[in-house]
């Protein structure tokens, strides 16, 4: 659903960007926006991104499906006692819990939409839309490359007794580590959160902090039904929900106009051995 959602929106924004344009040429009297965007380059790492992500959900399908004798295996005890409290859930619940996780993560995708509420923020609109999208970007590249690429947990769903061998085996189960679910809504909402701080940066800092306090709602609701929905761990959870939240605030933060000089550059790394992602920020 992400990956649509980045689809369609890419491509609306590229169209339009050569409008804006023209509209900003005529608006020489305007303020200078809060960021500092060059709509091509942050554009293109926005392309070269979705390709990337793209290139990395190619690989994770095509993972081989976990071996029976390994599934056989799997105890409950031997998982850490902080992730083992998953299995308290009810695995008879989980299908209603995934669907309830979905729904969270399309509506948590769309909330930066309301920024455009703020007058200041619509002016800016088309600039503000290219880094939603780079920041989502970005976590799904990190999901892909030193997330579910690079390290095999199995799923709590893996541990299931009473599920059959042949749908616990299914390599997908494999993709435990981290929640992708919860890094993309925490993505929007503290992207939206970090957007609206600068924008109004008259605020309080207790004002600004609840931003941050709001904006943890809606992946911690999603983790919550992951784990539920025995789709991942107490810990695959936390981890997506600290890359989510890093990438919704870095994004904004390196193109402020406050900063001197920033820029971020990533692309995946891939060789027949191991993947891995290139991460550099410059100032």
């Amino acid at each position: 659903m992400i990956r649509v959602l980045l689809s369609i929106s890419l491509f609306f924004l590229l169209f339009a960007d050569s409008f804006a344009q023209s509209n900003a040429r005529m608006a020489s009297e305007a303020i200078a926006p809060v960021y500092k965007v060059n709509r091509w380059t942050t554009g293109g790492t926005v392309v070269v991104g979705y390709v990337t992500s793209q290139i990395g959900f190619n690989l994770l399908g095509n993972k081989p499906r976990i071996p029976e004798d390994v599934v056989l295996g799997l105890k409950r005890a031997n998982v850490n006692a902080f992730d083992r409290w998953v299995f308290n859930f009810d695995p008879n619940d989980r299908k209603q819990a995934q669907d309830i996780s979905d729904l969270g993560l399309r509506a948590s995708v769309l909330l930066p939409i309301a920024l455009f509420i703020d007058k200041e923020i619509r002016k800016d609109w088309l600039d503000v839309s290219l880094m939603y999208l780079q920041s989502q970007v970005l976590a799904l590249n990190i999901y892909t490359y030193l997330g579910a690429g690079a390290f095999d947990r199995y799923r709590p769903v893996t541990y299931v007794e009473e599920l059959s061998v042949e749908f616990r085996s299914e390599s997908n189960n494999a993709r435990s580590f981290f929640s992708g679910h919860t890094s993309n809504t925490a993505v929007a909402t503290f992207f939206a959160a970090q957007v609206l701080n600068d924008y109004h940066p008259h605020w309080s800092t207790g004002k600004k902090a609840l931003m941050y306090g709001l904006a943890a709602v809606p992946p911690a609701f999603v983790g919550y039904y992951r784990m539920k929905g025995y789709k991942h761990f107490p810990t695959d959870v936390m981890t997506g929900f600290a890359v989510g939240a890093a990438s919704g605030i870095l994004i904004p933060y390196l193109h402020k106009r406050s900063q001197r000089r920033s820029n971020l550059v990533y692309f995946p790394l891939i060789n027949q051995e191991a993947v891995g992602l290139y991460l550099e920020a410059r100032f």
